[in-house]
């Protein structure tokens, strides 16, 4: 596939004034004293080498975009595209060792697929190259006008046809399945875990079920792991090295707290913990923050980020080495208020590598905009802008190509005026908004 090049007008070609570009984060509020904020004890992160310019993946009305690798281990980027007929459709693509990007696959059968950057769609490969899809699509009912539904489908012949599209489950009582997440479990199987309607035990609050899917290519073993959850955050399932499924959410406590828990499964699924806060900030909110959490395993070190409004305001960070006995105290990594969907990777031992989008405060620009921070040790870098600053950038994604090189991806937001002509020969200028899915490679020293 031939890349297209964005050159920003904006872009920043001097690395050091990149680097230093005198960025500030105005907390609205007193931090808490467990919160500890590093951020202006140390010199922006010396460990990037280089940041690439933009480049289009897909420019039609695109998002969504997310990171896996294949069972060779290439990565593989999946997002949405707006076809000629207006609809959405699923894609992937992978990634060459040449850093190209093959021709894009369509997901047969993807056409009804709502974008939704919480929920996101998601490809993953088994080890034998199955690859199997996961997407949502819209199921307005009597009950619940927004209620949605999981689908997936599997290719056995790389990407060239693909079953019928099936739902996660099948029971008749569940009309609404949102926010999921899947990995390959140590059987082969993937697993899965996804908020649900069915055995809501309050007034507020999703169930959360899991369940595998198995060679046949049906989901077995489907059980709820936990009650009053979040109904609108992404949720997030990782296994680690010794075969433990670690779960993270967004929980709701005493009816109106929305904070991050964490469970685990030690034996392989049959069962799950009682769920633990990673933190207590004590965020009271009737209503959804449309921002879950994500999880980074480095062996038997767990490392969480999320989004609060609570004691303390936007993206926190911190890690378990006993399994969720005892968490460290929370670093504090933007005190914006508006700064979520954050995305964390564990490039090594010691570098961690946190994306996030946030909108600038007391500044004219309202554009929300795409910052990454790096842990090198112990400490978090300043914030670095990767986006441009005249477009509105959301839902960041990164991954690892190698040691020494990350590649992170992004939704892209801007305005189109096209002309048009009215029957008195008048000319006006409409205009609507398009987005895009733009990447970019980051080297390290």
């Amino acid at each position: 596939m031939t890349k297209n090049i964005f050159i920003i007008n904006s872009f920043r070609k001097s690395l050091f004034f990149l680097f230093y570009f005198p960025f500030i984060l105005i907390s609205c509020s007193q931090k808490d004293d467990e919160i500890t904020d590093l951020r202006n004890t140390i010199k922006q992160p010396e460990v990037i080498k280089n940041i690439s310019e933009e480049f289009i993946l897909d420019s039609n009305n695109s998002s969504c975009t997310f990171f896996t690798y294949d069972n060779a281990g290439n990565p593989v980027v999946s997002w949405i595209s707006q076809n000629e007929k207006n609809e959405y459709e699923f894609y992937y693509s992978i990634l060459t060792e040449e850093n190209k990007f093959l021709e894009k696959k369509l997901i047969n059968g993807s056409n009804q697929i709502k974008p939704n950057g919480e929920n996101l769609p998601k490809v993953i490969f088994r080890n034998n190259g199955d690859v199997i899809a996961f997407w949502g699509i819209a199921n307005p009912n009597p009950e619940n006008q927004y209620s949605g539904l999981i689908l997936y489908s599997i290719s056995k012949d790389k990407g060239l046809t693909w079953t019928t599209p099936e739902k996660i489950s099948n029971d008749s009582l569940s009309i609404d399945q949102r926010y999921f997440s899947v990995a390959i479990l140590p059987n082969g199987n993937v697993g899965a875990i996804w908020l649900d309607n069915r055995y809501k035990t309050s007034e507020n609050g999703s169930s959360l079920f899991f369940a595998e899917l198995d060679s046949t290519g049906k989901f077995i073993g489907e059980k709820i792991i936990a009650e009053t959850v979040c109904e609108c955050c992404r949720t997030n399932i990782t296994v680690s090295s010794d075969g433990k499924y670690n779960v993270t959410y967004r929980d709701i406590f005493q009816d109106s707290i929305r904070d991050i828990s964490y469970i685990n499964s030690v034996d392989y699924g049959k069962s799950f913990s009682s769920p633990v806060r990673i933190n207590a900030d004590n965020w009271v909110i009737n209503g959804c923050p449309h921002t879950g959490p994500d999880v980074s395993v480095s062996g038997e070190l767990i490392k969480f980020v999320w989004h609060t409004l609570g004691n303390n305001k936007g993206i926190l960070y911190s890690s378990t080495s006993n399994f969720g006995k005892n968490f460290s105290t929370p670093l504090s990594i933007s005190s914006n208020p508006t700064a979520k969907h954050q995305q964390l990777l564990s490039v090594n031992d010691k570098i961690d590598i946190i994306i996030w989008d946030e909108t600038p405060l007391n500044s004219e620009n309202k554009n929300s905009q795409i910052l990454l921070s790096i842990k090198n040790g112990e400490k978090f870098s300043k914030p670095v802008l990767i986006s441009n600053e005249n477009m509105s950038a959301t839902f960041p994604v990164l991954t690892k190509l190698n040691d020494n090189q990350i590649l992170i991806a992004y939704t892209q937001s801007y305005k189109q005026t096209s002309e048009s002509n009215h029957s008195n020969h008048s000319h006006s200028n409409n205009s609507s908004e398009n987005s895009e899915v733009v990447y970019k490679m980051i080297d390290l020293n």
